[in-house]
């Protein structure tokens, strides 16, 4: 099982800690199509008027757990990780798919960064990949130990 990046579940294990392209994972996971809050109806432009208009939300642990926030607070606390940026990586979870294993969603944690990303159109995202490698690269692409200095070059073949 050399393929494993992790397995999720197991203490102690660490996943792949790596930049992937953040338009690849735009493409299977873009909180803007997906509404992770369940609040449908959050845009690009509305992140970007809230970051004009300073109305910006500080990470709060207590609110970060319910996925239950209006709109407005998801809004703002994107165009707050805009503002202060961020060093923790997303947290995805590719599956191991040659074992039946596909989660629901690839992205364990970070849609708010994520959002931010797109806002921001970063070239790069910062991730921690748990899952099969070969997956991973499936849908990610290569990955890179460092923040790469030029924009990635995607291929979408299969």
């Amino acid at each position: 099982m050399t393929d494993l990046l992790a397995v999720p579940c197991m203490a102690g294990t660490t996943a792949l800690t790596v930049w992937v392209a953040r338009l690849r994972l735009q493409a299977i996971a873009d909180p803007f199509v997906m509404h992770p809050w369940g609040s449908p109806g959050i845009t690009p432009a509305d992140v970007r008027r809230a970051y004009e208009r300073g109305h910006f939300q500080p990470n709060e642990p207590e609110k970060q757990a319910s996925l239950g926030r209006r709109g407005a607070d998801h809004v703002a606390r994107i165009a707050h990780l805009m503002r202060q940026g961020w060093t923790d990586p997303l947290q995805l979870d590719v599956g191991i798919p040659e074992l039946g294993d596909r989660p629901d969603q690839v992205v364990q944690d970070g849609f708010h960064r994520l959002a931010a990303a797109i806002v921001l159109d970063k070239p790069w995202v910062y991730v921690d990949i748990a899952g099969s490698a070969t997956q991973a690269r499936h849908l990610l692409g290569p990955f890179h130990q460092h923040e790469p200095r030029t924009a990635p070059r995607l291929s979408w073949h299969r």
